[in-house]
């Protein structure tokens, strides 16, 4: 949920040219935190 409101925020205040680049960083911060998680539960196994 965090994340949805730090989106959110990027969007509303930062300059538009900026924008390309929070999204990239938004993607590959959320598919990093997803690996972790998965990695995690292999680690639990």
């Amino acid at each position: 949920m965090a994340f949805y409101l730090f989106l959110l925020i990027i969007v509303l205040f930062v300059p538009e040219s900026w924008l390309p680049y929070a999204f990239v960083i938004g993607a590959a911060w959320a598919i990093l935190r997803g690996y972790r998680e998965v990695v995690g539960r292999d680690k639990d196994k």
